[in-house]
Formats: structure tokens, C-alpha cells, sequence
């Protein structure tokens, strides 16, 4: 899933049309892909469990995921926009399961997690996607994003942020172990020292 998402960020201008039928697909296929809605506003930190599965007031139509707006390299002011107006859902997904963090975490953009964080839970940071059911850390252990981890370790040291470190993904693979089988030393590193305690 995250070659997929390596491959979509190397090839972005033939991905424009795409773009344009992710963004506009009717709600029911988002709904399909996303498996929750969420109506969420800024929570000073994202600390805490989270709600997990939230939902939208009655009769209100479910708002669409950020990740179905953001492509590679991404856009500071537009993600910073959308999360200000309430119209999106910071922790919904695009169309292939994968959550606006999934991909800044494997695309290793801190200053666009820095933003998104503020709006999520310690559920939405931790929570699986895709057929690989990889969360945002297997997203950084796959790619080596080390400035994402570093992000989201300083946020937990201060107890604004829970990290599940011994999540697995469907091969059973922590983010550590990820890490050491992609050969990324570094972000191996850091999640070892996490695991001890160091962090």
C-alpha cells in the first residue's frame, strides 16, 4: 500500500484527472472507504484514547476526508484551510483507505503533521488502514520518515500524544520491526529507544 503511495507521489502530474474524481466521488463510496465519520474540531494535542468511530449529527451529510485532498508534496495553507473550516474530516480517508497522516507520515512532511495533529485523537494517530492494516508508524518505518517520528515522539514525551509501539500490521510486524527489515537504521533507532522507555 505504501508503494502505492510512493509510486502516486513520483508520478503526480498523470494522477491530476484521478485527483479530480477522488475529490468529487460521491459520498457513499467515501463512506465505503473511510468506515467511520468523524466530526471533530481542534483538541489542544490530540492526547487522549479517541473516540475511535465518531459520527455526524442526524441528517447531517458525513463531511469528506482531508487525505481525499491532499497529494504529493502536499499544500501547507490549503491543509491548514480545510482543517480551519470544519468542512473535512482530519482523520477520513481517500479512497484507498489511507488517512491524510498515512500519507504525511510516508511522505516524512512534519510541517504538514504538525498541522493535522491538533485535530486528531490518540485513536485516529494509532488506527490501522488499508489491506496491510499499517498505521501511520508502519507508514514511517516503511518509508524511513524520521522527521514525522520525531514529531509525534516529542508530542508523546510530553503526554500530549499515545503511541501503540507494538502495533502490528497483517504480518504481524511492529513499526520497529518494519523499520529494521526496510533497512531504515535511524528510524529504527528511534523506536527502539521509544520502546525502552527513552522517549
Amino acid at each position: 500500500l505504501l508503494a502505492h503511495v510512493r509510486a502516486r507521489a513520483e508520478k503526480q502530474q498523470h494522477l491530476q484527472q484521478q485527483h479530480v474524481a477522488m475529490a468529487t466521488a460521491p459520498q457513499e463510496a467515501f463512506v465505503a472507504t473511510a468506515g467511520y465519520v468523524a466530526n471533530r474540531a481542534p483538541n489542544g494535542g490530540g492526547g487522549g484514547g479517541g473516540s475511535g468511530s465518531g459520527g455526524s449529527a442526524a441528517g447531517t451529510p458525513p463531511k469528506p476526508g482531508l487525505s481525499k485532498f491532499v497529494e504529493y508534496p502536499g499544500d501547507a495553507s490549503d491543509v491548514a484551510s480545510r482543517l480551519a473550516s470544519g468542512t473535512v474530516d482530519p482523520a477520513g480517508r481517500d479512497l484507498f483507505g489511507l488517512s491524510a497522516l498515512h500519507k504525511f507520515a510516508a511522505w516524512d512532511k512534519a510541517e504538514l503533521a504538525e498541522l493535522l495533529l491538533p485535530y486528531l485523537e490518540s485513536a485516529d494517530v494509532n488506527r490501522p488502514a488499508g489491506p496491510e492494516r499499517q498505521t501511520p508508524l508502519h507508514a514511517i518505518a516503511d518509508m524511513g520518515g524520521g522527521r514525522v517520528l520525531s514529531l509525534l515522539l516529542a508530542r508523546r514525551a510530553k503526554g500530549q500524544l499515545t503511541l501503540d509501539l507494538d502495533a502490528t500490521d497483517s504480518q504481524g510486524r511492529t513499526a520497529h520491526a518494519l523499520a529494521l527489515e526496510r533497512g531504515h537504521e535511524e528510524v529504527a533507532a528511534l523506536l527502539a529507544k521509544a520502546l525502552r522507555g527513552g522517549e
